[in-house]
């Protein structure tokens, strides 16, 4: 191979390295990530709006057990609604109210009917939300954001 063509590849390669390089363009970042637990309920009530898949929850207090479902948990917001489905069984459909916590008039939990009863939203890191139950256990929910 003579110099020309060697030339001719080398500037070949380069232009289509810098052609790819700014062509690449970043990955929008639309993560949420704010802290909820000491916000008003119409703060709350846009960021939890939408399905949510389970991916664990923890229980047993100061040192607690993480558990990951083996089922399909869904849990999915409405106004005041919540509908909760596991492996497309509908288990929970029910609605739920906003009432300040007695102790700290700054915390609102949601007072529903049935398993859905005295929870805390804490807050959202990376579209995962933290909510937690008012329990002796102390549970924490973590569900991720469904993209619709």
């Amino acid at each position: 191979m003579n110099t020309k063509n060697k030339i001719k590849i080398f500037c070949s390669l380069s232009l289509i390295c810098i052609v790819s390089i700014f062509s690449c363009q970043k990955e929008s970042n639309n993560d949420i990530n704010i802290s909820l637990y000491d916000k008003s309920p119409d703060v709350i009530q846009p960021y939890i709006q939408g399905k949510w898949k389970v991916v664990y929850y923890e229980y047993g207090g100061i040192a607690p057990n993480k558990v990951y479902p083996t089922d399909i948990t869904y849990w999915t917001f409405t106004d005041n609604r919540i509908r909760i489905t596991q492996n497309g069984i509908l288990t929970t459909d029910t609605t739920f109210s906003w009432q300040k916590l007695s102790s700290d008039n700054r915390i609102y939990i949601m007072v529903g009917n049935g398993p859905f009863n005295g929870f805390n939203v804490s807050g959202i890191t990376n579209n995962i939300l933290y909510i937690g139950a008012l329990t002796n256990n102390g549970i924490t929910m973590a569900l991720l954001k469904v993209k619709q």
